[in-house]
């Protein structure tokens, strides 16, 4: 939980976020560990994209809360990690709307 004092996914930080990305799910607090991604997603796409292939290749979420988790895909996107993103809408694509957001992202380019 001590990610909302982090400003960046940088080195040290990156490398304890990957660390605790798969557990996220011990205690329901996956959906405030995506809300924090997306706000740290603006200064470290890289670092953010990282850490969140390690959440879900642990376990994908059973659903996007406030559509969190495909406002941060299209994010990262908007960052320069689109290959990353439709490998992870095409992990996630049992989660409603995930399919359009890849077909969005598949169609733009």
């Amino acid at each position: 939980m001590l990610i909302c004092y982090l400003t960046n996914v940088d080195d040290s930080a990156r490398e304890l976020l990957e660390a605790v990305a798969p557990y996220v799910y011990v205690g329901r607090t996956e959906y405030t560990f995506i809300g924090e991604l997306l706000r740290l997603a603006e200064t470290s796409p890289d670092g953010v994209s990282a850490v969140l292939g390690k959440m879900i290749a642990n376990r994908a979420p059973d659903f996007d809360y406030k559509d969190q988790l495909k406002a941060l895909l299209r994010k990262l996107a908007d960052k320069g990690k689109r290959q990353d993103v439709l490998s992870y809408a095409e992990t996630l694509r049992g989660i409603a709307g995930m399919q359009e957001l890849f077909d969005e992202l598949t169609h733009k380019h």
